[in-house]
């Protein structure tokens, strides 16, 4: 989807730095001659765009060998190929034994649980559909509640995938308060990564992760620490709602996360959906998350978090880095995965894009009537494909364009993009450009993470990803 333009763009990082950056693709070289930058600054001011980045027309006498310098780069860029479904979420249980205020999941379902007979019969679907890898997402709710059905389905799906030639990867999304030896059983058994919600310190979490009787859930995630360490460490990394109410102290949480022995850290932003629309007062503004995750590479940078990958920074770096955008939610000058490398299918049988469409539009159907397939070739999922080429115009004007994707289809809407995710784009892209600029230490940090373990939607080699 990679939109014809030639021009480049001017960022400028320090006085005697700039970055020069391919708007649709993402490819970047940086300057460092003072001359020559107050040259490209006294002849292209007043070509300056809104976001005060300058542009290098292809009429320039700067451009040819600028663009010289990022030719293998575009080249590969523009050579994504069409994505296949890659990733299914199976939300087995809308039941859970916590009741967090801010839960974006909360939306008045009765209570339901996916029968394994209904779930193998989806797999059979996603894996006609996936290329040689699956990965299965088992979420809820609280999936641990049914390891009875994750046991059965898992074990379906591995003999399954071995019968047509592929590989499945098995994922569940808990709150880790559950855990005892016979659930570890199961899922050691089906080699399942875990990640777990944990917001902060006991103190921090317990602020809106709490019981029916108010009383906080942070005890029972340190029950299942104390009893099974080993195990949790080894195999689980730990996934934080950033919110107002800790995005001031998150490079402390990533500390905490650490000094518990994790080895991997994501984020993802509170989400005002479900419950969460009871509390806009907990939405993040983009400046304050910005300057979290600064503060975040400021630990990196002094060598604090070498055993920890933090998925948010690895992300962002992956997306500047590497010409093939795989991230499903910065795919770059792309389309998100909604629909077409993802499909989640809830407790219920509805089908969506993403676990986090909340919009009724963009709904695919319900399960078993629709199957996977038709969910595919839906009209919905081709508005959510064409959304960033034919809705979203100004986006083509960004310089971000090649690594942001025009934000989250979820979080901004069809028509729109989310404001805060575009300025954090914004912001963050600079940033990092600006370290990486100035020493190596981030790129040696980013250096230490395969790509498995840099990826959050893929979960190839389970237990390599969290080693």
């Amino acid at each position: 989807m990679f939109v014809e333009n030639k021009n480049l763009r001017v960022v400028p990082l320090y006085k005697e730095v700039v970055a020069i950056v391919h708007p649709s693709t993402g490819a970047f070289v940086f300057m460092e001659d003072t001359n020559r930058i107050t040259s490209l600054y006294n002849r292209l001011k007043v070509l300056a765009q809104p976001d005060h980045h300058l542009t290098i027309a292809e009429s320039d006498p700067d451009h040819a060998d600028i663009w010289a310098a990022t030719e293998s780069y575009r080249s590969e860029a523009e050579l994504q190929e069409k994505k296949c479904l890659d990733t299914v979420i199976l939300k087995v249980t809308n039941r859970c034994n916590e009741a967090c205020k801010h839960c974006y999941d909360a939306r008045g379902f009765d209570t339901a649980d996916m029968v394994s007979e209904k779930l193998c019969a989806i797999i059979d679907e996603a894996l006609a559909l996936s290329g040689q890898h699956l990965n299965l997402l088992f979420h809820g709710g609280e999936p641990l509640l049914r390891s009875d059905i994750l046991d059965e389905v898992a074990g379906y799906a591995r003999a399954a995938a071995e019968k047509c030639g592929k590989s499945i990867g098995c994922f569940a999304q808990t709150n880790g308060s559950v855990l005892n030896k016979r659930i570890i059983s199961v899922l050691t058994r089906h080699e399942f990564g875990l990640g777990i919600s944990l917001d902060g310190w006991e103190s921090l979490h317990d602020k809106l992760r709490i019981m029916s009787d108010g009383s906080g859930t942070y005890r029972l995630f340190k029950r299942s620490y104390n009893r099974y360490r080993d195990y949790m460490v080894q195999n689980s990394g730990i996934l934080t709602t950033v919110m107002a109410s800790n995005v001031d102290v998150l490079e402390k949480v990533v500390l905490h996360v650490r000094d518990l022995g994790f080895v991997t850290w994501d984020a993802t932003l509170f989400d005002l959906n479900g419950k969460g629309a009871e509390f806009p007062h907990l939405a993040v503004d983009a400046e304050r998350y910005c300057a979290a995750l600064e503060r975040i590479i400021d630990l990196i940078e002094a060598n604090e978090c070498r055993n920890i990958a933090i998925k948010p920074i690895l992300r962002r770096l992956d997306n500047l880095l590497i010409p093939q955008k795989l991230d499903m939610c910065l795919p770059g000058n792309g389309p998100c995965g909604a629909g077409s490398r993802l499909l989640s299918i809830s407790a219920d049988g509805s089908l969506s894009g993403c676990d986090i469409i909340h919009d009724r539009s963009l709904m695919l159907g319900h399960s078993p009537k629709t199957t996977l397939a038709e969910a595919t070739t839906k009209p919905e999922v081709d508005r959510m494909n064409r959304r960033l080429s034919h809705n979203l115009m100004g986006c083509h004007s960004c310089t971000w364009l090649g690594v942001c994707g025009g934000t989250c289809l979820a979080r901004g809407g069809l028509n729109s993009v989310n404001t805060t995710d575009c300025m954090i784009s914004k912001l963050i892209n600079e940033v990092l450009l600006r370290r990486i600029s100035r020493n190596d230490a981030l790129l040696e940090w980013y250096a230490l993470f395969p790509p498995q373990r840099r990826r959050a939607s893929v979960i190839h080699e389970t237990f390599e990803m969290f080693a």
